[in-house]
């Protein structure tokens, strides 16, 4: 199944260039590895965002850590040194005290950048969720302006 899924992302990514919005949500089972394997056949740089975004914020008092995620987010990004790039583990974005919605802060990078992102949560055709209500974690998104890709 894996196999199907980096093959409609390699679909996705021809046609991409004409969008506004240049990101791709591969929304995949939470132990999948699609985007990982696209990222290793198209020799597209795979970025662990909860690990490269905390080393980031470790430097800074909790308060002040969800007005800098931005920046350091756009950091990662720039030094990546390239214009496409997949984003996987992009847990950390999830943390209450960051204060992030999450789909937009990443499409708002998508203007200047391709992004084939791994989401690990749910979607049922209309709406993105992670965690399930009630969690600290939870989050919900029904506006996306980009290409979802399913199994």
């Amino acid at each position: 199944m894996s196999a199907d899924l980096v093959k409609k992302i390699e679909q996705e990514l021809s046609s991409i260039s004409s969008k506004y919005y240049k990101m791709i949500l591969v929304c995949e089972h939470p132990k999948g590895i699609a985007v990982k394997n696209a990222a290793e056949n198209l020799g597209i740089p795979l970025l662990n965002i909860s690990l490269l975004l905390s080393e980031k914020l470790k430097e800074y008092p909790s308060k002040r850590m969800a007005g800098r995620v931005h920046n350091l987010l756009s950091d990662i990004l720039r030094n990546a040194g390239r214009r496409t790039l997949c984003l996987d583990h992009i847990e950390v974005l999830f943390d209450p005290t960051l204060k992030q919605d999450v789909i937009q802060l990443l499409q708002s990078f998508s203007r200047n950048y391709t992004l084939v992102v791994s989401w690990k949560g749910s979607y049922d055709g209309r709406r993105f969720a992670y965690a399930v209500p009630g969690h600290p974690e939870y989050y919900e998104c029904k506006e996306f302006d980009g290409i979802v890709v399913t199994e």
